[in-house]
């Protein structure tokens, strides 16, 4: 299991001559796993830890207010995602205004050496750190190699011509490109929260759904989609989930509700479990329609049930095509 260190200065020994891959890490996407997989790597090889140093806030929201982009996960998101990827220990340093200010020579010195000990650095090619982005990877190579410290530069990770980047899945999740935001990520975008007490409106029109409550800052674009709903249990449901304002009865505020349904397959397999203050994640698989305004129930309901009959058909692609890239 990953262990979570707060501050450089309370690491002690916990990756000393281990590799430590270093960047923001938001979204863990699959240039961010490049990283992790170069420093597991090392470490696997010299029996050493491998580790992680990444930064909260996100350095634009210190350096830039009011710029900054939003997060596509709270840190406790990445910091379990960057475990699942091979990280034993993650470092979620604070970002503040004197952090920033550090020389890149005092950055190595202080973070690097002193803090963590490290044995390696990985970092991606066009990585920059120190005051005003300063230092680059020839800089690293400089003040570490000397002193036995390897600095291992990994290339961009490509989806066509697209780089792998954060900004980018950022941009396909505000649009609702949930196929390509999943390209970039290496899987579907999720979002998670806490099951919390609705309104029951689905319940009163004979499709019940689980109200998620989530602190993420991004959401997907407004809209109904296709998502597996992953419970504390582990288990790994169909849903179909709405993203939006229920502007047939008026709402008010944006809400995530999700109906799960019992069986990909099988319309007569109901899920009728209470989730109230359980933790629910939604993997958002593909939008299947903008939120409109209905008439009046008959025509929401009739139109509710196209959409789960919509998913149902684009999960099971979904799950055979995964299976295929698994084969």
């Amino acid at each position: 299991m990953v262990v979570r260190v707060n501050h450089v200065e309370d690491v002690a020994d916990k990756l000393a001559q281990g590799a430590v891959a270093i960047g923001n890490f938001d979204g863990v996407h699959r240039g961010h796993q490049a990283l992790l997989q170069k420093a597991r790597s090392w470490s696997d090889k010299r029996d050493r830890p491998c580790g992680v140093l990444t930064f909260s806030p996100h350095p634009a929201k210190v350096l830039a207010k009011g710029l900054a982009p939003q997060s596509l996960f709270t840190d406790d998101e990445k910091v379990a995602h960057l475990g699942r990827f091979g990280a034993d220990v993650v470092v979620l340093q604070p970002f503040s205004l004197d952090f920033a200010k550090l020389s890149p020579t005092e950055f190595v010195e202080r973070v690097l050496q002193s803090a963590l000990k490290v044995g390696a650095v990985v970092v991606g090619e066009d990585f920059s750190f120190g005051h005003k982005g300063s230092g680059n990877v020839s800089t690293l190579r400089q003040l570490l190699e000397p002193a036995g410290v390897a600095v291992i530069a990994v290339p961009a990770v490509r989806e066509g011509n697209l780089v792998c980047s954060s900004t980018k899945v950022r941009e396909f999740v505000r649009t609702g490109n949930m196929p390509a935001a999943a390209r970039i990520l290496g899987r579907p975008y999720p979002l998670c929260g806490q099951v919390v007490q609705g309104d029951a409106r689905g319940r009163e029109l004979g499709f019940p759904t689980a109200n998620v409550c989530t602190e993420r800052e991004l959401l997907p674009e407004v809209g109904v989609y296709a998502t597996w709903a992953i419970l504390e249990d582990g288990r790994r449901l169909p849903s179909v989930t709405n993203i939006g304002l229920r502007p047939t009865f008026d709402g008010a505020g944006v809400r995530i509700e999700a109906h799960i349904l019992g069986d990909v397959d099988d319309d007569a397999v109901a899920f009728k479990e209470d989730l109230y203050g359980q933790d629910l994640t939604l993997d958002f698989v593909e939008r299947i329609r903008p939120e409109v305004k209905f008439a009046g129930r008959d025509a929401l309901m009739a139109q509710i049930q196209t959409d789960i009959t919509d998913a149902r058909r684009l999960l099971r692609q979904h799950a055979v095509s995964v299976d295929e890239e698994s084969a």
